[in-house]
């Protein structure tokens, strides 16, 4: 799943907090997400889904080696796996949505993609690297997700993360009007719960043997020089050597 804001649980102690206090559902999550599907590699072609695509291209994912096993875990409809698969990268796309799947495999019947949980995955040290892009402020039990993802990278693989900063003001001002609205701003916060302090974050990569080789601020609805209100932390990991 994406953070459809585009720009794409519980509460995790000591690592992150749920937002308003309330418990995320992954059901809920993926419901919102099943309605989305249809269109949704459209939205990457204009506005805030397109600069947040070309932020993470040119300025993230651009400078690594992409070669080897790549998983792109909360893959929406696959344009980031289909990204990875073009540029040489053996590439799997995973997504808790069945109709973001279907949609995903329509696009490259040849590129893997399975309906499944990040929290579920079984793999060990397989991967050289993988993205989760705006999927663990969604999920039921983010601290789970970051250790199943960092078992299943090689040491020295690396991992691509987004997600939201817990103290944005654009974030805190887009809560109050998705509230003021009874729900129709900004629905996707009605299954957006996880946020992350910057320390927080950090601790809680380091935690799962990923350590940070980048974190910036980036919010696709605002010029550069106001990232210190953006929404999402973006984080550029390396998997330490046991």
């Amino acid at each position: 799943m994406g953070c459809p804001k585009g720009g794409n649980a519980r509460e995790m102690p000591s690592v992150t907090r749920a937002v308003g206090g309330k418990p995320a559902s992954t059901g809920n999550g993926v419901t919102f997400h099943d309605r989305l599907a249809d269109g949704w590699s459209a939205r990457y072609r204009r506005g805030g889904f397109a600069r947040r695509r070309r932020f993470l291209e040119t300025e993230i994912l651009a400078p690594l080696p992409i070669s080897g096993r790549w998983l792109d875990a909360g893959c929406g409809a696959g344009d980031f796996t289909h990204w990875l698969a073009a540029r040489g990268a053996q590439a799997r796309g995973l997504d808790a949505s069945a109709a973001m799947i279907a949609a995903a495999r329509v696009g490259s019947p040849a590129t893997r993609f399975d309906q499944g949980l990040v929290e579920q995955l079984t793999d060990s040290a397989v991967y050289d690297g993988a993205l989760c892009l705006s999927v663990l402020e969604y999920v039921d039990d983010p601290k789970t997700a970051l250790a199943r993802l960092s078992a299943a990278i090689r040491p020295g693989g690396h991992l691509i993360l987004s997600a939201p900063r817990r103290l944005s003001i654009l974030r805190m001002a887009q809560k109050a009007a998705h509230r003021l609205s009874g729900g129709r701003l900004f629905a996707y916060l009605a299954s957006s719960h996880n946020a992350w302090g910057k320390a927080e974050l950090v601790a809680a990569l380091r935690e799962h043997g990923l350590v940070v080789e980048s974190l910036r601020e980036f919010d696709p609805l605002l010029p550069r020089f106001l990232g210190p209100l953006a929404s999402l932390w973006v984080a550029t990991c390396r998997k330490a050597a046991p």
